[in-house]
């Protein structure tokens, strides 16, 4: 079969070419980058609204990392604080024994003042040692 192309229709063949192949990249533009809108010509209120959209979006997303940092700080606090807190309870708990000491030796306060020595030289290191990232 051949084809016998008319010149006289060739320019509006070319232009209908050109228009389809411009339609083709920008529905290539709008699927690669999944936004219907890419540039100013394709909508300039609708550009500008999406830009601001994006920025703040941006913003919120690394205050969501801040967040989330601050919260695992605050979760490490809790938990060092946690420590020092049964720390303290096992001191309290020896001073209270200590304090109802009828029929104790001596060498039974003794050890019992040691207990809550050591519980509290834990407690106060736990307090001056814990660090989140560096950070007291």
């Amino acid at each position: 079969m051949t084809f016998v192309s008319n010149p006289a229709s060739q320019p509006m063949s070319q232009s209908a070419l050109t228009q389809n192949l411009a339609a083709l990249g920008t529905t290539l533009e709008r699927l690669s980058t999944g936004q219907r809108i890419n540039r100013g010509a394709d909508g300039p209120a609708d550009l500008i609204i999406g830009n601001t959209l994006s920025a703040a979006l941006a913003s919120l997303e690394a205050e969501t990392r801040v967040l989330e940092r601050n919260s695992y700080a605050a979760d490490y606090a809790d938990a060092a604080f946690a420590e020092a807190s049964g720390m303290l309870a096992d001191a309290e708990a020896a001073a209270v024994a200590m304090a109802n000491s009828a029929g104790m030796t001596d060498a039974e306060r003794d050890a019992l003042q040691m207990q809550i020595d050591s519980s509290v030289r834990s407690a106060e290191r736990i307090f001056n040692t814990a660090e989140f990232n560096g950070q007291r």
